[in-house]
């Protein structure tokens, strides 16, 4: 009885998982590849270099939002902040699909911190639900 329960709570979790990792924007056909990133070099190498550069914007100051998560491990403190992303693609053909996605509108990171460790912060930048990119600095 306990291992039908379990196994109908256990796929009821893997369910809610793969709903909640599935992608969100339609599937991207690749067509002919190779004339696209020849395509793409040359839009990204015409005036990208220097400073200023219409590639790599100054951006604005962002106005960071901190939420306490709670506590971490070994007695640090983790602080969820978010801020709105004003990045725009420099590709114009990718302006579109990107903004449309409203994941990318806004951006995350954890933050985890200690009296203790104030030496070694630890971050986590989080782009999109289920993909995370951590960082010790």
């Amino acid at each position: 009885m306990f291992t039908r329960a379990s196994a109908a709570l256990d796929r009821g979790a893997l369910r809610f998982m793969e709903r909640r990792m599935s992608p969100r924007t339609p599937p991207i056909d690749p067509g002919d590849a190779r004339a696209r990133l020849v395509e793409l070099a040359g839009a990204y190498g015409d005036g990208t270099l220097g400073t200023p550069s219409p590639f790599f914007p100054a951006p604005a100051a962002p106005d960071v939002k901190l939420a306490p998560a709670g506590d971490g491990p070994l007695g640090t403190q983790v602080v969820d902040l978010s801020f709105r992303s004003d990045y725009v693609p420099f590709l114009p053909l990718a302006r579109d699909g990107y903004l449309a996605c409203s994941e990318n509108l806004t951006a995350y990171a954890r933050w985890w911190t200690s009296d203790e460790y104030l030496e070694i912060p630890y971050w986590s930048f989080i782009h999109e639900p289920g993909l995370r990119a951590e960082k010790r600095v």
